[in-house]
């Protein structure tokens, strides 16, 4: 059937428009200026009515200029523009999303919710995020499976070296010299995650964001 046609009367969400090749983005403008698509193989062509949503985050007015993006495409799109700006700009909004990360990991991995200690919050709020909300989610997710006890502390969260925090206090600084290779990261964290779930390897997995199988074989490669 398609996106388009599955989405006739809906929505329909467009994710890093700007990854889209050149050929893709023609047969789009055709599908948004004519209101039909033409399913691959098919002979006939099917009217559609769907509302258009699409992200990137990239600067497709320069993508324009570049010819990387067609101009066409670009004005047919930009009907109604939002900008949401990166985390390091809107850092009020931190601890709704901590929030909300926690209870989501929580009700995943059916494990008591936690909190966030005052001290790791006020350095939350002065980290840069480099890669975003998405850093956010992730770096939480770790912290939530190797703190022991109800509250995060700072102790169990992750800063990425390549970032400041923003503090006056030199001890607050990320110590290269601290940092572990990665392959003992990842077995302190598997272990870690397979001591909170008991050796179950389900939750473990659902914890990690990690496939079953893929576990199975880190495990097995950790262990022999």
């Amino acid at each position: 059937m398609g996106k388009f046609r599955a989405a006739d009367g809906g929505t329909i969400f467009l994710d890093e428009i700007a990854e889209m090749p050149i050929e893709a983005q023609t047969k789009l403008l055709r599908v948004l200026q004519e209101n039909e698509v033409e399913p691959v193989g098919s002979a006939r062509a099917y009217k559609i009515n769907v509302r258009v949503v699409s992200a990137t985050h990239q600067d497709l007015y320069k993508n324009v200029q570049k010819g990387l993006f067609r101009e066409d495409l670009f004005y047919r799109l930009n009907v109604l523009g939002i900008n949401i700006p990166a985390l390091k700009d809107r850092k009020q909004d931190i601890p709704a999303l901590l929030d909300y990360f926690i209870n989501k990991i929580a009700i995943k991995t059916q494990m008591a919710t936690k909190e966030i200690s005052k001290g790791l919050l006020s350095k939350l709020l002065k980290y840069d995020w480099p890669g975003n909300v998405r850093e956010l989610e992730n770096k939480i997710n770790r912290a939530f499976v190797l703190s022991d006890g109800h509250i995060i502390q700072e102790s169990d969260f992750d800063f990425s070296p390549r970032a400041s925090i923003n503090d006056e206090n030199p001890d607050s600084k990320i110590n290269i010299h601290n940092i572990i290779p990665l392959k003992q990261a990842e077995k302190d964290l598997i272990e870690a995650a397979l001591a909170h779930c008991d050796g179950n390897m389900t939750k473990a997995s659902s914890m990690l964001g990690i496939a079953k199988s893929t576990l199975y074989r880190k495990v097995k490669e950790i262990r022999f």
